[in-house]
């Protein structure tokens, strides 16, 4: 797959845009007694990192002004904490995907002498019953209640202050963690997983260290995010039951005995808009007239899915959502797995893993896991994947296709809590220092893909509702001035500069 080194247009304005909030800020808000509406503004530059690709995937001026709010407050932390408590940090807890799982299987995969808890950032977030079952075993579930980015920041550091240790699990745009833990007064280490670790994301400077996903993650993070102390302690994964035999599982599924079935398992959105995926997809099940092609997640409500069906005469199965107690099924019904592209299910490609299913993976720029790099699972394009595939379906011969069966030792609970204790006690030991980041654009290749698969959607949230009019005229002559505002935005943002 070919990636352009030449940045689209619309990339080069997104960094331009924010260079310009960058002196809107210094010149018009870093003086300004109101605190809330720093904050506002900051959390708006934020939410505009992320919903929209620049050359930035981290942004040293941000924090350091976040960092510099925090000294402004008056935070009031507890004096005593409880030896061997964790507090783990997050804006939401989900249901499906790969960012609470991580979460519940690293509390499940410490030692019986600790304690853990979690807090939500956001006021009303649900807790999936999964992860309020293992938190509630040995410690609390806690949501912050204000609203204000000041009140939760002095909300969450008196709470934090209770514990031993604090570890983030927090989305790209929560600025609290920022707010929070930059305050001198702050003594607990903090520790900082980068779940996220394809786009920017904010938080890094008041972390003693950063737990990456992979060892591309942590090379990437040094070079493009001025990250210090980043280590990949990878994810850890417990195979689920697998008492269902293959062919028992197809028919649960309804589908015939001889079926061979390709299975894909992601959030929607991983599939990008989902024709490239599709096109793929239809040359699988032309490989052969009993292959099917299941994906979970993905479901007919979108005219994309819902037309691939039709077409491919019910052999192309988008499934929607499916409850993890049902994924087994699913799994042992597999006799080959190809990981959703242009973004990977790092969680649902292991998982499936777990159970000796070979494996094939597009390789694009965004990293890879340590246990796929170099191994025939790669693929290098979509023709190699539908090759590879066409060999894996028409040999029953187990022993050939092992290539694309990966050994996870170092996933499994034994290896992964040894090396997670390892960076724990090197690192979490000492109170969390603030230190700047050294902002550096990133490599153009990576810029140009992100550019590509994600949607730019200019952010006009609650932080942008909270800015004084004066601010709001600014922004959007700016916006309009570099053509980043389709006729949509264009009318949705004139309109949150009317009084009534």
């Amino acid at each position: 797959m070919h990636f352009p080194s030449e940045l689209p247009p619309v990339t080069v304005l997104n960094t331009e845009y924010i260079d310009f909030c960058q002196r809107i800020y210094a010149t018009q808000l870093k003086s300004s007694a109101d605190l809330d509406l720093r904050a506002n503004f900051l959390h708006y530059v934020a939410d505009v990192m992320v919903r929209n690709v620049s050359e930035y995937f981290s942004l040293g001026w941000l924090e350091d002004e976040l960092n510099q709010l925090s000294r402004c407050l008056a935070i009031e932390p507890e004096q005593s904490w409880d030896a061997g408590s964790t507090l783990h940090v997050m804006t939401e807890a989900y249901d499906t995907g790969g960012h609470t799982q991580l979460l519940i299987r690293w509390i499940e995969n410490q030692p019986p002498n600790g304690s853990h808890s979690v807090v939500l950032t956001s006021p009303e977030a649900p807790v999936p019953d999964s992860l309020a079952r293992v938190v509630k075993a040995q410690g609390e579930v806690f949501h912050l209640h204000e609203r204000s980015w000041v009140r939760k920041a002095k909300e969450l550091a008196r709470l934090a202050s209770r514990f031993e240790q604090v570890i983030l699990h927090i989305h790209p745009n929560d600025i609290v963690a920022n707010l929070a833990f930059a305050h001198e007064r702050f003594t607990r280490p903090v520790g900082f997983m980068n779940h996220a670790d394809h786009m920017f994301a904010c938080g890094f400077s008041v972390a003693n260290v950063v737990f990456e996903l992979s060892e591309e993650g942590v090379c990437f993070s040094q070079k493009y995010r001025g990250v210090k102390n980043n280590h990949s302690i990878n994810i850890p994964i417990v195979p689920h039951d697998q008492s269902f035999a293959g062919d028992a599982a197809k028919q649960v599924l309804g589908l015939p005995d001889d079926a061979r079935v390709v299975l894909s398992i992601a959030t929607e959105y991983k599939y990008g808009d989902g024709e490239d995926f599709v096109r793929m997809a239809h040359r699988i099940v032309d490989l052969a007239p009993n292959v099917f092609f299941v994906l979970v997640g993905p479901s007919c409500e979108k005219a994309v899915w819902r037309e691939a069906k039709e077409r491919s005469n019910g052999r192309i199965l988008p499934m929607g959502r499916v409850e993890r107690e049902k994924l087994t099924q699913y799994i042992a019904s597999a006799d080959l797995y190809i990981e959703s592209f242009p973004f990977g299910s790092y969680t649902a490609f292991l998982e499936v893993a777990a159970y000796g299913v070979p494996l094939l993976r597009l390789k694009t720029p965004i990293h890879s896991l340590d246990v796929v790099r170099g191994s025939a699972c790669d693929c290098a394009s979509v023709d190699e994947i539908v090759q590879k595939a066409a060999l894996v379906l028409s040999d029953q011969n187990t022993e050939r296709n092992r290539d694309y069966i990966l050994n996870l030792a170092r996933h499994y609970p034994e290896q992964w809590f040894l090396r997670c204790q390892s960076v724990l006690q090197n690192y979490l030991v000492a109170q969390t220092t603030p230190y700047h980041l050294e902002t550096v654009r990133a490599d153009p290749k990576y810029v140009n893909f992100m550019s590509r698969v994600v949607r730019s959607q200019m952010s006009f949230g609650k932080a942008y509702k909270h800015l004084p009019i004066r601010l709001k005229w600014l922004l959007f002559r700016k916006l309009h001035a570099l053509n980043l505002l389709g006729g949509r935005g264009v009318k949705a943002l004139y309109r949150s500069l009317l009084p009534f």
